[in-house]
């Protein structure tokens, strides 16, 4: 029987669900076929908890993943993400929300698209650059800028009509976000030089 592929919701850091910044997405992926979406709540963490168990919430999430799946988190989730593909979780997408990651990071080679929804305005991740001895960085405030053909970066606050800002912006508009965001499951990149595409649902 063949594999029907699911997306993995992943929530960030000081949430104790996910309910209010990512499992808002599931009816958008689920509208697109993937169904059911697959929530990985590991509950409320700190900043420093991130350090000592994020690599062991992501040896739990890669048992759950399959071929094909797709990957979208938000903030601290996106780096759970980032460390199950380098276990061997094999994602074919990645879509990152605001993430708290390095701006150069590298990812896992099985992956075939990552698209990073970021904002310039957002002071979260900034902050989170600045602290020593930790994974996270400050993609989700600039983006990824590394030179991995494989990204795309979509810079939500220009030029959109619908254009948010924030750490979590994308959830205050969920109408326009939510399909753009699923869409992105479904829309390999035409050109991956283009950092900065303008997606339509």
């Amino acid at each position: 029987m063949r594999h029907r592929p699911k997306a993995h919701l992943i929530h960030g850091a000081f949430d104790p669900n996910g309910s209010r910044f990512i499992d808002w997405l599931a009816p958008y992926f689920e509208a697109r076929g993937y169904e059911p979406v697959a929530d990985f709540d590991y509950g409320w963490t700190g900043i420093f908890s991130a350090v000592f168990f994020n690599r062991r919430w992501a040896r739990l999430l890669k048992a759950s993943v399959s071929p094909g799946d797709v990957g979208v988190g938000h903030s601290n989730g996106c780096h759970v993400l980032k460390v199950a593909a380098d276990l061997g979780a094999p994602f074919r997408t990645l879509i990152l929300l605001n993430p708290a990651l390095d701006r150069r990071t590298v990812f896992a080679p099985q992956i075939e698209n990552i698209f990073v929804f970021h904002s310039p305005s957002e002071i979260s991740t900034l902050i989170a650059r600045f602290l020593p001895w930790h994974p996270w960085g400050d993609m989700g405030r600039g983006g990824y800028r590394g030179d991995d053909p494989r990204v795309v970066n979509i810079n939500v606050e220009s030029p959109y009509e619908h254009a948010v800002k924030g750490h979590t912006g994308v959830s205050t508009d969920k109408e326009f976000w939510g399909p753009q965001i699923a869409a992105c499951a479904h829309r390999p990149p035409k050109n991956p030089a283009d950092r900065s595409p303008h997606l339509t649902v």
